[in-house]
C-alpha cells in the first residue's frame, strides 16, 4: 500500500524535498478522509504514473468533511510545488486559519467515523 502513496519523484529517486514530503501528507489526508488511496491502479506503477499526471478527485466524499480541510488537503496534492504549502510550519498556519477546531465535537467525529463505517460495508 505505501508504494500507491509514493510520489513519481521519489520512485524515480529524484530530489525529495520538503514540499513533497507535504504531498505525502496529503495522500495521507485524503486516505484518512476518504478510506481510499488519491489514485488507484491496478499496479504501483499505474498508481504512481497517474499521481505524476492526473489531478487529485476534485470532490472526495460525500462524508461532511469542513470545507477548509477538504481545500487544505486538496493543496497538498498539487502537482506544481509552488500550489502546495512549502513547509510543515506554512501547513499549520494554513490549516488553523481553515477550521475551528473548537466547533468539533466528539458527537461529530462519531458520526463521521459512523458514517464512514457504513460506506466501507456497502
Amino acid at each position: 500500500m505505501s508504494g500507491l502513496r509514493a510520489r513519481a519523484r521519489q520512485v524515480l529517486r529524484l530530489v525529495l524535498s520538503e514540499s513533497i514530503v507535504l504531498v505525502a501528507v496529503g495522500c495521507v489526508a485524503f486516505w484518512l478522509l476518504t478510506g481510499r488511496p488519491v489514485f488507484q491502479g491496478s499496479t504501483v506503477m499505474e498508481a504512481v504514473t497517474q499521481h505524476a499526471r492526473d489531478a487529485p478527485p476534485s470532490r472526495w466524499t460525500e462524508l461532511p468533511i469542513p470545507p477548509g480541510v477538504d481545500a487544505v488537503s486538496f493543496r497538498c496534492l498539487a502537482k506544481r510545488p509552488e500550489g502546495r504549502p512549502q513547509s510543515a510550519d506554512e501547513l499549520a498556519h494554513i490549516l488553523a486559519d481553515a477550521c475551528d477546531v473548537r466547533t468539533w465535537t466528539e458527537a461529530h467525529a462519531r458520526d463521521w467515523w459512523e458514517l464512514r463505517s457504513e460506506e466501507g460495508r456497502g
